[in-house]
């Protein structure tokens, strides 16, 4: 894989779509942990309320870069189904996250920076997020092309990755 493939161009493979994640994940995770920290800091809120503070600003900014550069564009019309499996697979995403937060809880009182905790909630949801989503565009391309009788632009094997995630 190239740096130009990686970074331009219509290859969505599923390496490309899991580096280009990984790219995607800084801007999100800036502004998560940037809100985490502020939130801690300055009004001592406890760890799962700031976690899931950031959470969600980090999911909406994410949301918008899988959209546009991550993952193969949804066909027109598909925005509203798009958004719900995106809802859906970050409602269980955020369950994980929740969960992750909830049992390092008493590590983090007794002194483990929330830091930590953060970082291994966030990177339990990442995996998550990433394989539903690869999995919930997929199916609304391959949906949509059944639907109007012909198959999705391009190879299969190129446009969507290969049956495995």
């Amino acid at each position: 894989m190239t740096l130009k493939k990686l970074l331009t161009g219509e290859h969505h493979g599923k390496r490309v779509q899991f580096s280009r994640a990984v790219l995607a994940s800084v801007p999100s995770a800036a502004l998560d942990y940037s809100l985490v920290g502020i939130l801690m800091e300055l009004t001592r809120i406890g760890i799962l309320a700031a976690g899931t503070i950031g959470m969600l600003a980090g999911l909406a900014v994410t949301f918008v870069i899988g959209r546009r550069w991550v993952f193969p564009k949804v066909p027109r019309g598909h925005l509203h189904k798009e958004l719900l499996f995106f809802a859906v697979s970050a409602a269980a995403g955020a369950g994980i996250h929740t969960g992750v937060l909830v049992a390092l809880g008493p590590v983090v009182r007794r002194g483990l920076h929330y830091a930590f905790a953060k970082i291994s909630a966030v990177s339990a949801m990442f995996v998550w997020n990433f394989v539903s989503r690869r999995l919930s565009t997929r199916h609304l391309i391959r949906a949509a092309a059944r639907r109007q009788g012909s198959a999705p632009r391009g190879s299969p094997g190129k446009d969507l990755g290969s049956a495995s995630v």
